[in-house]
């Protein structure tokens, strides 16, 4: 709480993950932190229908998020889809649409442990858009869209944006990619290093990173569209302050760089990158030995 209202005053646009579930903690954002402040605040709310509805706790669950909407804070609503909740799509849509006004968005589960990070299903491709393409989510389309593509673009996260582990008190350019300790000596510069060319089999969190235009020339939704809805009465999930904020490309207002540039930074990442490769192989080694 007094990390989100320090980052607030400071002029940011904060979003924060939440299951719908902290009643008290909910309070204390919808009480506590002042109206102007709640616009530039959005929270991400996991739908997990499936334990919610065994646990008795659906009701909790949407009269928190009408709390939030009530307070002036932007939400968005999203459900990670799952084989053993196929026969209970049209009851999620129902629910949906009385409690919210509008369907939950739908984003892709993934299965890290295998190679190529495929999709978390037992159904085919097509059988599983089939299955929850009907919820007319554009999270859910983009992520499909964009699944099981490698980029080969020039990335700008790093530069532009990249991953902070408060626990480990360090900064990357993207997920897996080399750490850089930040916090042992505050007032060292940081080395702001776009991740250039990406060996990921795939951009699996692109409705993010791609959507918010890490790759300038790649022509993609906003990422606005991947987080609001539009109720049947007209209102919007994400409040108007936000939503000129979702709506912008990074390239609006950062500045590219040169081909030069982009050609020194693969070079110097391929070397960091296997160096780093090699660290944590001599480390696995080495703890396999222990």
């Amino acid at each position: 709480m007094e990390l989100t209202r320090e980052l607030l005053e400071e002029g940011h646009y904060v979003m924060l993950v939440t299951n719908g579930l902290p009643t008290k903690r909910i309070k204390e954002l919808t009480e506590d932190i002042p109206v102007e402040l709640r616009k530039h605040l959005i929270l991400k709310i996991s739908f997990h229908f499936m334990e919610l509805k065994s646990k008795g706790l659906l009701d909790k669950y949407f009269d928190n998020i009408h709390l939030i909407e009530r307070s002036g804070i932007s939400f968005t609503v999203e459900l990670t889809p799952s084989d053993d909740q196929i026969p209970y799509i049209d009851e999620i849509k129902e629910v949906c649409l009385k409690n919210l006004g509008a369907l939950c968005h739908i984003t892709v589960a993934r299965e890290e442990s295998k190679p190529g990070v495929p999709i978390l299903s037992a159904l085919s491709r097509e059988d599983y858009i089939k299955a929850w393409g009907q919820f007319d989510s554009q999270l859910f389309d983009f992520k499909m869209r964009i699944f099981g593509q490698p980029r080969k673009e020039f990335c700008y996260n790093g530069l532009w944006g990249g991953c902070i582990n408060l626990e480990t008190e360090s900064i990357s350019q993207c997920y897996g990619l080399s750490p850089t300790r930040i916090f042992d000596n505050p007032s060292s510069t940081i080395d702001f290093c776009p991740a250039g060319k990406c060996d990921k089999a795939h951009c699996y969190n692109g409705h993010s990173w791609l959507a918010l235009g890490m790759i300038p020339e790649l022509v993609t939704p906003t990422y606005l569209d991947m987080r609001d809805r539009v109720t049947a009465d007209g209102r919007h999930w994400v409040g108007e302050e936000m939503r000129q904020f979702l709506s912008q490309k990074l390239a609006d207002n950062n500045e590219q760089l040169t081909e030069r540039d982009k050609r020194q930074i693969r070079i110097k990442n391929s070397f960091n990158n296997a160096f780093y490769s090699l660290k944590k192989s001599i480390y696995r080694l080495i703890h396999r030995w222990q």
